[in-house]
């Protein structure tokens, strides 16, 4: 079977969630089944794959335009496919092969700050069309396949699936002292840590788990790192954490390389998951494998993915600050929680997914 793959998200210099998605899929379909064929489709700046067959197309349209609508159809026709997947939550109108479409999230329509944006409008016109299109559904948590089924009634459940995502353990090795100090030399070994992943978009909640913690800061010795955020969002910020008198005791960082993310992770005591609302969350996983405790807003992909081992609490800042200040004296079964990690799988989740290349491809 020769698979068209929509790419753009993939032949990129820094991988994000979709393209590091669709590269651990890749990966492990083809070990899986040597016999597959893969098509990438990118958009010509970008990269050749050096594993894979791939195919830059000269007219540049970021998912909605002529590239996805024109242009890769009559290329996958050229190159005989049998079957798309498209990764990104949109697939072309038309296709002279059988669709696979990966949603992972509905977040744009969700968050109040967004929804009622042109872009959010025309996302979820373009959806609705994307859905009727794909002959399967491919999602990654049962909390998006609800969500999915309720924006569209009248969509069959059997066309849903549901394939979680899995977790790369090797990009998370153990490191002594010395080495967490050599990746990250600006960081004082001597202290107490907690972690929190920020984001620019306002539903991932950082200023929200900055204001929790700073509720907490004066009865307990850690200090917040907050990592991932452009200098202008850190500006901000460092109003915010000035105003609260804890200049010394949060560290604001710009986007972290892969191993300084897992040192971190490695590093720290605690973990803040404080987004409303998320398709899957893989940080969740992340942490707990690396043995965080986690303090986690209280949603159905918390429940769902971190199970027993995240402590929970409402959208509420006074709450979530207690849940911190709890969570602190609280002791971690750091083998259970690792073997729970473990079963999430990217090799299952690719012999997952070429099942249903293979039911729709029939």
């Amino acid at each position: 079977m020769r698979i068209a793959i929509d790419s753009r998200t993939l032949l990129i210099p820094r991988l994000k969630g979709i393209g590091r998605h669709i590269s651990h899929l890749l990966n492990n379909m083809s070990t899986l089944d040597p016999s597959m064929e893969f098509v990438l489709y990118g958009e010509k700046e970008q990269f050749i794959h050096e594993q894979f067959l791939t195919r830059l197309l000269p007219t540049k349209g970021y998912r909605f335009r002529l590239w996805e609508n024109l242009y890769l159809p009559i290329d996958m026709l050229r190159q005989r496919c049998d079957l798309l997947h498209s990764p990104a939550n949109t697939c072309p109108l038309y296709s002279p092969c059988p669709i696979v479409l990966t949603i992972h999230d509905l977040n744009l329509i969700k968050d109040p700050s967004r929804k009622n944006s042109e872009h959010a409008r025309y996302f979820a016109k373009r959806l609705a069309k994307s859905v009727a299109k794909a002959r399967a559904i491919i999602t990654v948590s049962l909390s998006s396949q609800n969500d999915i089924l309720n924006m569209f009634p009248k969509l069959s459940k059997d066309k849903v699936h549901v394939i979680y995502n899995g977790l790369d353990v090797n990009a998370f090795p153990e490191f002594s002292s010395q080495e967490v100090q050599v990746i990250l030399p600006n960081l004082d070994l001597k202290k107490k840590y907690i972690l929190l992943i920020g984001a620019v978009e306002a539903f991932k909640g950082t200023e929200f788990g900055l204001d929790a913690y700073a509720k907490i800061a004066n009865k307990i010795d850690h200090d917040l790192i907050i990592t991932s955020l452009p200098e202008e969002i850190r500006n901000k910020y460092a109003q915010k954490i000035k105003k609260h008198n804890l200049c010394d005791r949060v560290h604001l960082f710009d986007f972290v390389s892969d191993k300084q993310l897992a040192a971190l992770y490695r590093t720290c005591e605690i973990f803040l998951f404080c987004s409303q609302f998320e398709g899957f969350g893989l940080p969740l996983l992340e942490a707990m494998y690396c043995g965080c405790k986690v303090v986690a807003t209280d949603i159905p992909t918390t429940k769902e993915i971190a199970g027993e081992f995240a402590a929970l609490s409402p959208f509420d800042n006074d709450r979530f600050a207690q849940q911190i200040l709890e969570t602190v004296s609280k002791s971690c079964d750091n083998k259970k929680q690792r073997q729970h990690c473990l079963s999430f799988s990217w090799r299952e989740t690719a012999k997952q997914t070429l099942e249903v290349y293979q039911q729709i491809g029939k």
